[in-house]
């Protein structure tokens, strides 16, 4: 049997720019994988098999998973004959990148089985078709993602503690950019390389989605007040639910945190 483990991920800020004539958004994105994981198991099987379980499961029909191994096997024309158990760790829409990781840790395995592999730009454009986030999660560590997140720039590992508050309720990707009222913006590679020279992390971080997740789901908005009516500087990852800081709560605070029915997350950036 084979054990993945398949990292979340957190955002330091999203920049969106205009959106482009075929309706998608391109974006810049800090991303920096983390120590929080869903495990994969892959073991040999009659036929293919997919399962998820854990604190996260969902059913096997809304994961994308199993819809990509499918087309991974009409594409390579191979038969993937593997039960695979996903334990899901990652809480579900809470812009962590959970379902991405997932993804591209299975197909990149499954691309290592093959006579032929294929390429990175390859297996790129295909996870493309199904995760805008998956291609990071080959590359893993720090990077800039931009374009539709196809492009990654890799950059410097930033140690950093994050404390990651999820507030059990999923946002849809597509829902909060579809309400998203599109800007002009123009930014480019290098003006977030720029930024990074010029300031601290801490200092340039913004989210352009974060208004919009939050008239979307009002959740995201309490936790971001209750963290900041605590003197904390809380920060929404990817289109949301989850909201950050850097560094730890006080044990105080995660007492009322929980019992609003939240769930707490302590990690490092990997």
């Amino acid at each position: 049997m084979i054990r993945i483990l398949a990292p979340a991920k957190v955002n330091f800020g999203l920049w969106v720019n205009k959106k482009r004539e075929d309706g998608y958004h391109e974006i810049f994105s800090i991303m920096h994988a983390i120590d929080l994981y869903d495990e994969i198991y892959i073991e040999p099987s009659h036929t293919l098999e997919i399962y998820t379980v854990g604190p996260f499961s969902k059913s096997i029909e809304t994961n994308i998973v199993q819809e990509a191994v499918e087309e991974f096997a009409k594409l390579t024309d191979e038969s993937f004959d593997y039960k695979i158990t996903i334990q899901k760790n990652i809480p579900v829409g809470a812009g962590l990148g959970g379902a991405s990781s997932d993804l591209a840790s299975v197909i990149n395995y499954l691309n290592t089985t093959l006579k032929t592999p294929l390429s990175y730009d390859e297996l790129v454009e295909f996870l493309m078709r199904f995760s805008k986030d998956a291609p990071f999660f080959l590359k893993g560590g720090c990077v800039i993602a931009y374009g539709l997140g196809e492009k990654i720039h890799s950059i410097s590992h930033m140690q950093r503690e994050v404390t990651i508050v999820y507030p059990n309720v999923e946002s849809s990707t597509k829902k909060v950019y579809q309400a998203f009222k599109s800007q002009e913006n123009d930014i480019k590679l290098e003006d977030i390389l720029r930024l990074l020279e010029e300031k601290p992390l801490e200092e340039i971080i913004e989210n352009h989605l974060q208004e919009t997740a939050i008239d979307i789901y009002k959740e995201i908005g309490e936790v971001m007040r209750f963290l900041q009516s605590f003197g904390y500087k809380p920060y929404m990852s990817g289109s949301g639910s989850s909201v950050y800081i850097f560094g730890h709560i006080e044990n105080t605070l995660k007492n009322a945190i929980l019992t609003r029915g939240w769930y707490i997350y302590e990690c490092n950036t990997i």
